[in-house]
């Protein structure tokens, strides 16, 4: 059996050795130069800010209606007052609170807002297609990536028809892929931001021709000039979800209950990473925080397990550490078990608040119980 990675939660061939994936993240960064990119990324956006002109759009930017999308839509009009077009993607799975962010924050800053609405059928068949078929394809293909290749391809396809010369994403710290994508590079680099072969392929297989020519379709942007992708994340100094989500509670932009992600994000998540933990991955929740562990910024669950369970592992002498969070990953782990095999799993929180007394101790009642009420949307879907 190995041991566990030196810096996460997964196994390594040899106590005290990272693991493959923190080794093999170690040697993408060190394949390019984040110094010199973040220098880069704010040459570009003081460039647009010099050439600015009323009327046209400086950038786009891909907007969730949650707090790292909010953010950087403040930063770009604050700092640099850039000329921006807000562009969200609307599908079924969109909340009604992410809904109201997004008017709410483009009225605040007095940003332009598109909100593209989805075509439901497609929609619906795609994504049904992804959870009956993803077993079948390659690891990258499933439920979740197929919605973030349409989002992004909508939000890059709408982008260029618009002449717009630089999109701008909101992928934090543990998802930014290079900081800056060249239009002239995109098609290197366009599998890896789209999970192309799988995504693009299952598209074709269930729609055949019906979408070419349309956002939907990949190749759509080449009759129009290319936009670059930036990733200002890289030149953010705020080091974690809460630390933004009290910046936008102090700036009046948007309230701390109205900017948590397990609120903004797509609510189906709970049933997705479940399909993805029955059927393609054992280890996929381990490697969802080791993701957080690996990059060294604390995302979805760390942050939160962090900051809100502090008090809890005082009061019970629980070190926050990686042998520990293994633990409480595993015991949410036969949670989210026990909740997908009792639909009335409501009744037996005290039964589940003794069985994994660990976990309540470890992360907090608050927590343990956001677990619970999350994992609880999978019936809904």
């Amino acid at each position: 059996m190995g041991k566990m990675c030196q810096r996460c939660i997964l196994d390594s061939s040899k106590e005290g050795e990272l693991c493959d994936r923190c080794r093999s993240y170690d040697d993408f960064l060190r394949s390019f130069n984040q110094k010199e990119i973040a220098l880069n990324i704010k040459k570009i956006l003081r460039e647009l800010q010099l050439k600015s002109k009323k009327g046209k759009y400086d950038i786009a930017v891909a907007f969730s209606g949650g707090k790292d999308s909010s953010y950087l839509l403040y930063v770009l009009k604050k700092y640099y007052r850039l000329n921006i077009l807000a562009i969200s993607v609307l599908h079924p799975l969109v909340g009604d609170l992410a809904r109201k962010n997004m008017k709410k924050v483009t009225d605040k800053l007095g940003i332009d807002w598109l909100g593209y609405e989805i075509d439901n059928d497609m929609y619906k068949k795609i994504m049904t297609y992804a959870l009956l078929n993803s077993h079948k394809y390659e690891e990258s293909f499933h439920p979740c990536s197929v919605c973030t290749y349409l989002q992004m391809t909508v939000i890059y396809n709408l982008t260029a028809s618009k002449k717009i010369p630089f999109l701008a994403t909101a992928l934090d710290k543990s998802q930014a892929l290079r900081g800056i994508i060249y239009g002239k590079d995109l098609e290197k680099n366009i599998q890896r931001l789209f999970s192309l072969k799988s995504v693009f392929g299952a598209f074709k297989k269930v729609f055949g021709n019906k979408y070419d020519n349309t956002v939907y379709d990949l190749r759509y942007f080449e009759k129009f000039s290319t936009p670059d992708i930036i990733e200002p994340f890289f030149i953010t100094s705020l080091k974690s979800p809460l630390e933004i989500r009290k910046k936008l509670n102090s700036l009046g932009i948007l309230k701390m209950e109205d900017s948590d992600s397990k609120l903004t994000n797509c609510q189906a998540t709970s049933l997705f990473n479940y399909y993805l933990f029955q059927n393609k991955d054992k280890k996929f929740y381990q490697k969802m925080i080791s993701q957080e562990m690996k990059t060294g910024y604390k995302g979805y669950f760390l942050d939160s397990w962090n900051f809100k369970g502090e008090k809890s592992r005082q009061k019970h002498n629980l070190k926050w550490n990686n042998k520990n969070i293994k633990k409480a990953v595993e015991e949410m782990e036969k949670i989210i078990e026990f909740i997908a095999n009792h639909s009335d799993f409501s009744k037996h929180y005290s039964y589940l608040k003794k069985k994994y007394v660990f976990l309540f101790c470890f992360v907090g009642e608050e927590n343990f119980q956001q677990i619970i009420d999350f994992q609880s949307n999978m019936y809904y879907y």
